[in-house]
């Protein structure tokens, strides 16, 4: 997964998502996205994939406490072997979390 906007930039937009904002910010918008050289669309687009990219990697992000810590560097130090159970792990996760950390 990438952590900049352009990777959000490069996809179909395939869906609508319809809002209500204050009259004078809908205002706000449509000046700076036309100062800007840009469609409301495509400043919403730019502006909410910037922010989306900045923010999303704290889903991913887990505070550990020192023994969380020692054992996750114990487990990159001497791997478990890899068995059925691990690969099913594994696919499970890419599932659940993406294909992020080469899982």
């Amino acid at each position: 997964m990438s952590n900049t906007p352009t990777h959000y930039l490069a996809l179909k937009a395939d869906d609508r998502q319809e809002l209500r904002l204050p009259a004078v910010l809908k205002e706000h918008l449509q000046q700076v996205a036309r100062t800007n050289g840009e469609s409301v669309n495509e400043y919403v687009l730019r502006v909410v994939a910037a922010d989306v990219s900045a923010e999303i990697s704290k889903a991913y992000e887990w505070e550990l406490g020192a023994p969380e810590f020692l054992e996750v560097m114990r487990l990159l130090m001497v791997p478990p072997a890899d068995t059925r159970a691990s690969r099913a792990a594994r696919t499970r996760a890419r599932k659940h979390f993406g294909d992020i950390a080469g899982l």
